[in-house]
């Protein structure tokens, strides 16, 4: 099973050896974080006319 101790993943019952501790890997910055907005731009349709039609005579 895998545990997390806040910093890094370990699997449960494997000796932590220093030698095979992976570098200290630098933290994302904050604006790496969030997630990407995505700016949508909506066009207005022109309504359609709502007329009845008058018979022709």
């Amino acid at each position: 099973m895998w545990v997390f101790d806040g910093e890094e993943w370990t699997e449960e019952g494997v000796s932590r050896d220093n030698s095979s501790k992976k570098p200290n890997h630098v933290a994302p910055r904050q604006d790496e974080m969030q997630p990407d907005l995505q700016i949508l731009e909506i066009v207005p349709i022109p309504p359609l006319p709502r007329y009845i039609p008058t018979p022709l005579p």
